[in-house]
């Protein structure tokens, strides 16, 4: 329940950001997404923008709900969705409540090619520049881009563009023993 200069609101989160927001009675700044149906007006509440824009995007596909919205980004950050929706690695998506196999293909399916124009900074963070090099030298090495994208994903993107490379050929390497 959120007090709102006096009136108490129902308010959903995730478990990502009741982790976020703090002990009871303080003040929290949250990114709300009303939706409102025929019978019935919910808001969702965010810690962070991110996570708001990765629900909307997560709800805009079909078959996923508000409930099963909540529940990936219950288990998953905004910037992991954006990275493995980039990767086409659905099984990730499994890990939320609910969410089978079918559905983490679908998310994947639908959400590729809206990923990076509606989260285009988040996407950008998560793909910025060290990682998209990592990824084009082991390319240039002689691997897949399949193959180069799954090696580099484990990695931090802010990590230095040699450090990536090192790490995804020893990822590439354990792949093959």
């Amino acid at each position: 329940m959120v007090d709102c200069s006096g009136v108490g609101y129902r308010c959903f989160a995730s478990t990502r950001t009741l982790g976020m927001v703090g002990e009871v009675g303080k003040n929290v700044l949250l990114y709300v997404n009303m939706i409102i149906r025929e019978d019935s007006c919910q808001l969702y509440g965010f810690a962070e923008e991110a996570e708001r824009e990765c629900f909307r995007l997560l709800v805009s596909v079909s078959g996923v709900g508000a409930r099963f919205a909540l529940s990936i980004l219950s288990v998953l950050a905004p910037d992991d969705i954006v990275k493995n929706i980039q990767l086409s690695n659905p099984e990730v998506f499994t890990m939320a409540s609910g969410v089978g196999t079918k559905l983490a293909q679908k998310i994947v399916l639908e959400l590729k090619g809206k990923v990076q124009k509606e989260m285009g900074s988040l996407s950008d963070s998560v793909f910025g520049s060290n990682l998209a090099e990592a990824i084009n030298a082991l390319v240039a090495l002689g691997f897949s881009q399949t193959e180069a994208m799954q090696a580099a994903q484990s990695c931090d993107a802010k990590l230095p563009v040699e450090e990536i490379i090192r790490q995804g050929l020893k990822n590439l390497n354990s792949a093959k023993f």
